[in-house]
Order: structure tokens, then sequence, then C-alpha cells
């Protein structure tokens, strides 16, 4: 049974669902060798079903979603966790994600991250880039000087 165990946590390690993540709950898990493993399944469970939510947490074999306890594979992902906006690594202050058109730009539908002046911060920015990831990654890789 410990070998079991010790499988499924490294099956569910790496099903590449993490806390913060969307997933969507497939389908409800009805085998009996389904049942284990830290997942509480009770018949509400079935309002679940085609319903997107974010992972509040990972504990013990289970994903938790709105205070309940799913196996990984009853689930899908559907979008990644939004990184976390790393400090100015110029001034300390916390930057703001901003899509182009807040700052009058000739690019459209792209983002950059802005140390804004406004809010105590030295003005410096990103590299304007396709999405609100590429953004936050580019800014999250500069270098303190």
């Amino acid at each position: 049974m410990k070998d079991l165990r010790e499988a499924y946590q490294l099956m569910q390690d790496n099903c590449g669902i993490k806390v913060g993540d969307t997933v969507r709950v497939l389908r409800i898990s009805t085998k009996k060798e389904e049942k284990t493993y830290g997942a509480t399944w009770v018949t509400q469970t079935t309002k679940f079903i085609g319903k997107e939510y974010l992972v509040e947490g990972m504990y013990n074999g289970a994903v938790i979603l709105a205070g309940v306890r799913f196996p990984f594979f009853v689930l899908e992902k559907i979008k990644d966790a939004e990184p976390e906006l790393k400090p100015c690594p110029f001034c300390g202050e916390k930057p703001e994600l901003l899509p182009s058109e807040a700052l009058n730009a000739k690019w459209h539908n792209q983002f950059t991250v802005c140390c804004s002046i406004n809010a105590n911060g030295c003005g410096s920015t990103s590299r304007y880039a396709d999405s609100k990831q590429e953004a936050i990654k580019a800014w999250n890789k500069r270098v303190s000087v």
C-alpha cells in the first residue's frame, strides 16, 4: 500500500497542476480504487463537474478546489497561475502590469510592467510583450544594479 501511495503522489507531483492554476472538473471519481489518497468524495461533488476553479492548495495527494479535495486525474488544466511580479530591481517598489493602451503606446494589445512614479517608484519599465505572462517573465529576469 505504501508503494502505491508513493506512486500516486509522484504522478500528482508531475501532473503539471499547481496552486494558482485554473482547472476544470471533468468527472467525479466513482471507482473504489479512485476514492483514496486524500480525495473526499460526497454526493455534492457532482455540482463541480464542468466548472472552472482556482487551485487553492495541494494536500496529501489531493488538489483542493473550493475547499473540496479532488484527485489530479479528474481535472483539466485550463490556465497557468499568473506569476508574481518581483519588486523593482532599481528602487524596490512594487511595479504594476499595464496594457500598452494605458501608456498611450503606438502598440496595442501588448503589456508592460512599470514601476510607477505616481506610486513612489522610479519609472522604469519592461519591454512590451504579447501576453501578461511574457511581460512578467521579462520583468522578473531583470537584475538589480
